[in-house]
C-alpha cells in the first residue's frame, strides 16, 4: 500500500484481514468476529470524497460528520449503495456488507469505511481511535 495502514485501537486487533486489489491502490479491510459472522469492518482505499452518491432507499439517511477535522459521512437505516471517485477519478460501488450503518471518512488520500450494527456516537469514538499498524 501506498499509504500508512491503521486500524481502531477500540475494536482491537482484527480477526482476519484481507487485501483486494480489484480498485486502483488497492483496499484494505479489517474483519472482526469471524468471516461468517463479522462484528465491524474496516476498509481502506485510496479515493476521496469529494464525490459520494447514495443509492438509498427509503428509511435511509445520509448525515455529514465530522471526525477530527476530517469530513465524513453516516449513512443509516436501510441497506444502501455507495458510490465514489477512486484514486484515479473512476467511479466505483461499494455495497453494504453486514446488516450495519455505515461511517465514511477521509483520512488525507485514503477514505476509511467502517461498517457496524453500532450507534453513530460510537462509530465516531472508534473512528477517534485510529492508530497505526505495526
Amino acid at each position: 500500500m501506498r499509504w500508512d495502514l491503521v486500524r481502531p485501537a477500540a475494536l482491537g486487533d482484527p480477526d482476519v484481514v484481507y487485501v483486494r486489489s480489484d480498485l486502483p491502490g488497492g483496499v484494505v479491510t479489517f474483519v472482526y468476529g469471524p468471516p461468517s459472522s463479522p462484528r465491524a469492518l474496516v476498509s481502506q482505499f485510496e479515493g476521496g470524497l469529494e464525490y459520494v452518491e447514495k443509492t438509498v432507499g427509503p428509511g435511509t439517511r445520509v448525515d455529514a460528520v465530522r471526525v477530527g477535522r476530517e469530513r465524513g459521512f453516516w449513512i443509516f437505516g436501510r441497506p444502501h449503495i455507495v458510490r465514489f471517485a477512486d484514486r484515479n477519478g473512476g467511479f466505483r460501488e461499494d455495497r453494504v456488507r453486514l446488516a450495519g450503518d455505515v461511517l465514511l471518512w477521509q483520512r488525507g488520500p485514503v477514505t476509511v469505511r467502517l461498517e457496524a450494527d453500532v450507534s453513530r456516537r460510537r462509530a465516531l469514538a472508534v473512528a477517534r481511535s485510529l492508530e497505526p499498524v505495526g
